[in-house]
């Protein structure tokens, strides 16, 4: 899985330099908008005791696209991390296979 999250790592990035680009030299003018689509499932809890495992689901498949753009305090949904920094340490690696952003890039994207 590291590739893929380095690639989206990467595309989150991507997404946030075309944006301020066009913010910053093209909106004045053009007056347009920059979004984004995140294609993903959602998932129904079956009882209420399925609520934890239903949010966990949705930051892995979806939370891992939008935290970093929408939510207030930026980076990775924080089960995200734990758990992929958790499951790193056990295979033997010193760093987590998920990249971090900087508070520099947490503020940009």
């Amino acid at each position: 899985y590291t590739a893929r999250y380095q690639c989206v790592h990467n595309a989150l990035k991507a997404h946030a330099r075309a944006y301020h680009i066009y913010n910053d030299e093209f909106r004045a003018e053009q007056n347009g908008q920059v979004g984004t689509v995140v294609a993903g499932s959602y998932y129904y809890p079956k009882t209420s005791d399925d609520m934890a495992a239903q949010k966990v689901a949705f930051d892995f498949e979806t939370g891992w696209v939008m935290h970093p753009i929408f939510s207030e305090t930026g980076g990775y949904p924080e089960v995200m991390v734990k758990r992929i920094g958790e499951n790193s340490r056990a295979e033997g690696l010193e760093e987590s296979r998920l990249p971090e952003f900087s508070p520099e890039w947490i503020d940009y994207v």
